[in-house]
């Protein structure tokens, strides 16, 4: 895993060597995605400039060192992830008289480009990449991004300047791309805790999109910019009977997760796994510690607060699997440091306050390993949030509920629920079915009440998501400035997966992926994550609904794979999810750090959020009058994120 930069000046007049001195500059802003080493290569004839630095992986020797040129002259290539089935394509290449000098993934993707050419060599790869690679005969600039996301790529521009990084702070070097806060984005991550694609928090910064190469035309100075997505997933159809049995489902689902997870257990470092003690996690420690001749080892953090302390079910499951365990405890003195030093770790706010505890794991796990395996992607793959369960039902509820009557339901239902506390909530969820429970009801509940109140089956995802159903009214400006997310919903989006697909392109790139990588990089750490193989994703869509979201319980197919491997009572227990006490934390721990700066004069002197309407709120929510908090949180992140 590494860090990746780059320049395209086309008409700028200023010296090479200050572009050389930018390039070093972006390079050393993400050093902690690649501490192993870096380089730069440039064409100054032409205006291109690449940089890179080094997490050595697969082949730690000289040989993998980059920017890497291919042996025919034609590609230059700086380049960060994982192709896990470079070994099958370098056999492939050597069979049509390919040599190598090296063991290296890259080199493996430069022979296919001059084999097979850029766009087809892209659709050959099975892996997480992002990478910029200039084609030397045809002066074209490519910059290119896995399918699903799982790799950070910006790229800013201004009339003579094109410049593409992994991470935000390293663009940020460059004088000319200024950093002025983009208001809509602003108010986007208001309301889901993330900028989503392809905003960036800077009006004159984009994301590139997961599954997009983007063509910079730069024959004679030309900056002409083409961009193409070359994978979608397969869109949903109307459910009909398959003729394909369960147990076909269940062993061909099987076989494809084991033959992931060996692919991504190939490393020329220290491996270890991710264990949380759910569903996704355990099956990948399973199958990983299958493949393994050796106890791999596992990590995972708990908490002081039982509620919320899974660590106890993590343990239990690693001393099945016989797995190395290494527990940690996240504190509230630890929620106090790393409050603070999360606005380092990633370059745009980010709300997900889960990615804390995660941060102080990546950083104790980083002292043993060097790859980390995780359980990423099952939920959104495979039907594993609450929402997917709900999605028959709302479908149905806003085909044939009028709107009226389904406000009308939702406020009688938020009366009904100020009357409880969490833990008679708590006792109440036990007469349901497992699938219904919760382990933090009020909160699930308030997402009920505002999905079935949505005037469709987009607004009943977005409120299910929202930290803010009102994100303007934190901004002074109360100018409604916000970045559409889902233009166009089709009534496939009525299907029973229609969830689960919404997660694959909202959910998991824009907040469960960026926290993944930003978290793991920042520690010089590489997460890989088995369910995010593209074949398993497009097989996946091919199960039937009923096999995914079963009658009394969620992610029934990975469920029973399981329960080969882990016995039933260790797993068998309501979904929590990685959640943090955060409500706790602000009212305790976190309070005077929160009311330092929701109270104080820089809020107030910078005009960017109404002061008189989150003084309210605050007060509001710390005398026990309004429950709701998330917000706040949101102004919070901001405030530390900008002042880092």
């Amino acid at each position: 895993m590494c860090g990746i930069s780059g320049i395209y000046n086309h008409g700028f007049d200023i010296n090479t060597d200050v572009i050389h001195g930018w390039l070093n500059d972006m390079n050393n802003a993400q050093i902690h995605r690649g501490p192993d080493g870096q380089d730069i290569w440039s064409n100054t004839d032409e205006g291109i400039y690449l940089g890179h630095r080094r997490l050595s992986v697969i082949d730690t020797s000289c040989n993998g060192a980059q920017p890497m040129r291919s042996y025919s002259g034609r590609y230059t290539i700086t380049y960060n992830g994982e192709i896990y089935n470079h070994t099958s394509l370098r056999a492939l290449l050597q069979d049509n008289g390919t040599n190598f000098k090296g063991n290296s993934d890259t080199e493996v993707m430069l022979q296919s480009f001059d084999m097979w050419g850029i766009e087809e060599s892209i659709k050959r790869f099975d892996g997480m990449f992002a990478f910029g690679v200039y084609d030397h005969k045809l002066k074209n600039l490519f910059i290119v991004r896995d399918r699903l996301g799982e790799k950070p790529l910006y790229f800013a521009k201004t009339n003579n300047l094109f410049a593409f990084a992994s991470e935000i702070t390293s663009l940020n070097v460059i004088p000319y791309f200024p950093k002025t806060i983009d208001m809509a984005s602003l108010s986007s991550f208001l309301k889901y805790g993330n900028v989503p694609s392809p905003f960036s928090i800077f009006k004159n910064i984009e994301k590139l999109p997961p599954a997009s190469i983007m063509k910079i035309n730069t024959n004679k100075g030309q900056a002409t910019q083409s961009l193409t997505h070359y994978w979608i997933n397969l869109p949903l159809k109307k459910e009909q009977g398959t003729g394909i049995t369960k147990n076909t489902y269940l062993e061909e689902t099987e076989s494809k997760l084991k033959s992931f997870v060996k692919d991504q257990l190939v490393s020329d470092v220290p491996l270890g796994i991710f264990l949380s003690g759910g569903i996704d996690s355990s099956l990948i420690t399973a199958l990983a510690q299958l493949e393994s001749n050796q106890s791999m080892k596992s990590f995972t953090v708990g908490f002081e607060t039982d509620s919320y302390d899974e660590s106890k079910h993590a343990q239990a499951i690693s001393q099945h699997l016989n797995t190395d365990h290494n527990t940690i405890v996240f504190s509230e003195q630890d929620a106090i440091r790393e409050v603070k030093i999360a606005p380092l770790v990633f370059d745009e706010p980010f709300a997900d306050a889960s990615s804390l505890p995660l941060l102080m794991l990546a950083k104790y796990a980083s002292s043993q390993i060097t790859v980390a395996l995780t359980g990423d992607g099952g939920d959104e793959i495979f039907g594993g949030y609450r929402r997917h369960i709900w999605s028959r039902f709302l479908s149905t509820a806003l085909t044939y509920a009028p709107r009226k009557l389904r406000k009308s339901t939702a406020s009688a239902i938020s009366i009904l629920e100020s009357q409880f506390t969490e833990p008679q909530l708590l006792n109440l969820m036990k007469a349901l079915p497992s699938k219904y429970r919760s382990s933090f009801p009020l909160e699930h509940l308030r997402k009920f009440i505002r999905a079935i109140e949505a005037k469709d089956i987009a607004e009943v995802y977005t409120n299910i998501l929202s930290y803010s159903m009102n994100p303007n009214e934190l901004l002074l400006n109360k100018q409604k400035l916000f970045h559409p997310c889902f233009n166009d919903i089709s009534e496939s989006f009525r299907h029973p997966k229609a969830m689960m697909e919404m997660d694959k392109i909202f959910y998991l790139p824009n907040d469960v992926l960026v926290k993944s990588d930003r978290v793991t990089m920042s520690t010089g750490l590489e997460s890989r994550a088995p369910f995010l193989n593209h074949n398993l994703i497009e097989y996946s869509s091919s199960i039937p609904s009923n096999l995914l979201i079963g009658k009394n319980t969620n992610k029934w197919i990975l469920r029973e794979i399981l329960n080969k491997y882990v016995p039933k009572h260790l797993t068998d227990r309501p979904k929590s999810g990685f959640s943090v006490p955060l409500r706790q934390w602000l009212m305790g721990p976190l309070n005077s750090w929160a009311r330092e700066i929701l109270l104080g004069p820089e809020i107030r002197r910078e005009s960017i959020f109404d002061a008189k309407f989150i003084e309210k709120k605050w007060r509001s929510f710390t005398n026990g009058t309004h429950s709701d908090y998330m917000d706040l949180w949101c102004v919070l992140v901001f405030q530390t994120w900008k002042n880092r």
